[in-house]
C-alpha cells in the first residue's frame, strides 16, 4: 500500500477538492498496542479522522480496561459480573471506529505476525513501561528496520530516561507529580485531583499531534521516526502554563480556587439556584458589569478602578459580585450578562450538560454504541470535537468486542485462511 501521500494534509489541491465522505487520514494504517486510556484515546482520535485502526489485545483477555465496570450490552448497562455480548463503558467510549484482533506476543509466531503488520503499517502506538518491547525485541529500531517509514509512538509515565523511567504511573500519580494537585483546590484546602483523567487525556492528545508531526515530516523526506511522549512531561507544560514558581515567591499560595491570582473579577459566584462564572478581563467588560450590578460608581473607587488595583483587593471584588448574584436566578443573571457582552456561563450540571443545545447543534452527545446491542439509552458518549471544511470526521461506528475482526485483518493485511487461523487459536497465538 503506497502512503506516499500521507503527511501532506494541507498542501496542494484546489478549494474544492475532496468530499463530505473523505477523512483526513484516510488511507493511514495505524497498530494500536495501548491500554487502559492515553493510547487508546490518541488512536481513536486518528480513527474518528480517517485512519484504519486495528486495537492488537492479548487473547483471551484484552485491553484490562475491558474488565472495569460498568457493562453495556444485550441485559442492560450494570455494575455486575460481565456475561454475554457484554462491553466495558471504558471501551465503548475509547474504542469507537477501531478494528480489534488478538496476538500473543509472547509467542515466536506471534512477534512474526506483528512483524509482517508493522511492515504494512504508517504507525504503532503502545503505552507498555519502557523496555517491555526492546525485550519482546518489537522496539522502534527493530521494527523501523523492517520499515524505515513506521511511525512509532511510544507513551509512557516518564519517558525511557532519567531517573524515574522504571517507576509505574497512573493518572492519580502524574497528576500529584507534576504540579497539577498543587495547583488544584481551594487555597487554604488540600492538594485535588482534577475531576476528570487530566494526566492521560493531555498525554494522548500529545501522542497525537506528535505522530501527526512525524507523518508530515515523512511526506517530505520519505522516512519514519520514533515519537516520545511522557505523562509527566505532558501535564508539567501545561501546569507552568501558569507563573506558579513567581506567585510562590511572592508569598502566593499556589492553589487559587476558582479564581486567577492576575485578574478580578474572574470567578464563580453562587446564585439563587446554582453557580455561574463571570469572567471580566478588559475596563469595558468590568464597566459593563459595575453597571449591571448598578453600582458605577465603583469605577472611580481608586480600589476598583483598575486591573493591578483589582487584583489587589480581589476578595472585596469578589464580594460585591457575589452579594449582586446571590439572590438572583442563574438564567437571569446569565441572560443579563451575555446582552451587556460580559463573558459569563452557568456551572452545568449533568444534566444541564446532557440537555445542552449548544453541544447538540454540534453533534457533541449521541448515546454510547454497541457492536450487537444497539444505541445505550443510559450513557451517552462525546462526540469529535473537529470539523472540517473539505473533510469529514466522527466517531460513527461502535467498539469491537475481543477479537471481532480476526478474520477480517489477518485475511486481508497477511492472506491468512480460516483453517490456518484456526491452528493459531488453538495454539493460542491469536
Amino acid at each position: 500500500m503506497d502512503h506516499s501521500t500521507i503527511g501532506k494534509l494541507s498542501s496542494g489541491g484546489s478549494e474544492d477538492s475532496g468530499s463530505a465522505t473523505t477523512r483526513p487520514l484516510d488511507g493511514l494504517l495505524v497498530l494500536d498496542l495501548s491500554i487502559f486510556l492515553s493510547g487508546p484515546f490518541a488512536t481513536q482520535i486518528m480513527a474518528g479522522l480517517g485512519a484504519r485502526v486495528i486495537k492488537i489485545e492479548q487473547p483471551g483477555l484484552g485491553d484490562p480496561a475491558r474488565a472495569t465496570p460498568p457493562y453495556y450490552g444485550t441485559h442492560g448497562l450494570h455494575g455486575g459480573r460481565p456475561q454475554g455480548d457484554d462491553l466495558s463503558l471504558s471501551i465503548l467510549k475509547r474504542n469507537r471506529n477501531k478494528e480489534s484482533i488478538t496476538l500473543n506476543l509472547k509467542t515466536a509466531e506471534g512477534k512474526g505476525i506483528l512483524r509482517e503488520l508493522a511492515r504494512r503499517a504508517d504507525v504503532l502506538v503502545e503505552n507498555f513501561a519502557p523496555g517491555v518491547m526492546s525485550r519482546l525485541e518489537l522496539d522502534e529500531p527493530r521494527l523501523r528496520e523492517i520499515n524505515p517509514r513506521l511511525i512509532y509512538c511510544s507513551i509512557s509515565g516518564f519517558g525511557p530516561a532519567g531517573p524515574y523511567r522504571a517507576l509505574p504511573a497512573y493518572d492519580l500519580v502524574v497528576q500529584a507529580m507534576s504540579g497539577l494537585m498543587t495547583s488544584t483546590g481551594a487555597p487554604d484546602g488540600p492538594p485535588t485531583r482534577a475531576g476528570i483523567s487530566a494526566a492521560d487525556l493531555v498525554t494522548g492528545l500529545y501522542a497525537t499531534i506528535g505522530t501527526l508531526a512525524a507523518l508530515a515530516q515523512r511526506g517530505r523526506d520519505g522516512l519514519g521516526q520514533w515519537v516520545d511522549v511522557a505523562m509527566l512531561d505532558s501535564v508539567f507544560s501545561l501546569v507552568f502554563d501558569e507563573a506558579l514558581d513567581v506567585q510562590v515567591a511572592r508569598g502566593e499560595p499556589p492553589r487559587t480556587g476558582n479564581g486567577r491570582p492576575r485578574l478580578a473579577p474572574f470567578s464563580t459566584y453562587e446564585c439563587a439556584d446554582g453557580f455561574i462564572t463571570i469572567c471580566a478581563v478588559t475596563e469595558g467588560q468590568v464597566a459593563a458589569l459595575f453597571r449591571l450590578m448598578d453600582r458605577p460608581d465603583l469605577l472611580d473607587d481608586p480600589r476598583y478602578a483598575t486591573a493591578e488595583a483589582r487584583v489587589r483587593h480581589a476578595a472585596e471584588v469578589d464580594a460585591l459580585v457575589g452579594a449582586w448574584t446571590r439572590n438572583r436566578a442563574r438564567a437571569e443573571l446569565w441572560e443579563a450578562l451575555a446582552a451587556a457582552r460580559v463573558p459569563s456561563g452557568p456551572v452545568a450540571d449533568v444534566a444541564d450538560l446532557l440537555a445542552d443545545p449548544q453541544l447538540h447543534s454540534r453533534d457533541m452527545i449521541a448515546p454510547v454504541p454497541h457492536p450487537s446491542a444497539g444505541p445505550a439509552a443510559e450513557a451517552i458518549a462525546a462526540g469529535l470535537p473537529l470539523n472540517f471544511s473539505r473533510a469529514a470526521a466522527a466517531l460513527d461506528r461502535p467498539a469491537p468486542a475481543l477479537g471481532a475482526d480476526n478474520a477480517t485483518v489477518y485475511g486481508e493485511l497477511l492472506g491468512i485462511d480460516a483453517a490456518r487461523l484456526e491452528e493459531l487459536r488453538e495454539r493460542n497465538v491469536i
